[in-house]
């Protein structure tokens, strides 16, 4: 038997005794949408394959089975994000754990759910940490954290500090800034300039040739390249 196979077990061992171990789910969890601003509720989580939140008018599923025998201590940690954290961000750290396993398998996110913390640390240096995405580190350092404030398997709130001491892929969160990607081009901006000015020279002759819908298009436009489209905002 290999390193490998011995230590599933131990894993799945451990997990168990740490699902034991684990407070009831809330029956209810609720939510805030933002975009209806409204409270909204997610019932019955721990028997649920799969929790639909609504955002931004639309529904956004959340798969929770990819975790095995994780599972229930994922359920612990989607509930303590959805109460203390924006929705949107509980669909994408999900997503990021999902993708991680997915790509690198359970015994990762087995070890370091269940591991004493010197041991997740190391294995977290080792392994999870050069192997993740930025995207996927991130959902990972959320769940270890929940993992802290919850008090799951040996994480306690005093561990909070060694999470925060994991070292993460680097990622320059302004590089579209930097590059001005994300700016309109000047062609662009200029097309847009000779817009607002065909549609002053139309006012200026009459009031009444230009549609209203067409003029509230236009001042949206001169609100835009003065707030979201220039380079120089904030200078």
């Amino acid at each position: 038997m290999t390193a490998q196979q011995q230590a599933k077990p131990d894993h799945e061992h451990a997990l168990a005794e740490i699902d034991r171990s684990l407070p009831h789910l809330p029956t209810v969890v609720r939510y805030h949408d933002d975009f209806a601003d409204e409270v909204r509720t997610v019932r019955d989580l721990r028997q649920a394959a799969s929790v639909l939140l609504e955002l931004d008018g639309e529904r956004r599923k959340i798969d929770l089975t990819a975790f095995g025998s994780a599972t229930l201590v994922v359920k612990h940690v989607v509930a303590d994000w959805l109460v203390r954290s924006d929705p949107h961000s509980v669909v994408k750290r999900v997503a990021g754990l999902v993708s991680y396993v997915r790509g690198w398998g359970l015994t990762s996110l087995y070890t370091l759910i269940s591991a004493p913390i010197f041991d997740a640390r190391s294995h977290w240096n080792a392994f999870a940490g050069v192997k993740a995405t930025a995207a996927q580190a991130e959902s990972l350092r959320a769940l270890l954290h929940s993992l802290c404030g919850l008090s799951i398997g040996y994480w306690n709130p005093a561990s909070a500090l060694l999470v925060r001491a994991l070292r993460s892929p680097r990622v320059d969160k302004y590089r579209a800034i930097r590059s001005g990607e994300c700016f309109l081009p000047l062609d662009q901006q200029a097309a847009i300039v000779h817009y607002i000015d065909e549609i002053c020279g139309l006012l200026a002759r009459c009031k009444e040739a230009v549609d209203g819908i067409v003029l509230r298009d236009a001042c949206i436009l001169v609100i835009l390249p003065a707030w979201a489209d220039r380079s120089d905002r904030g200078r």
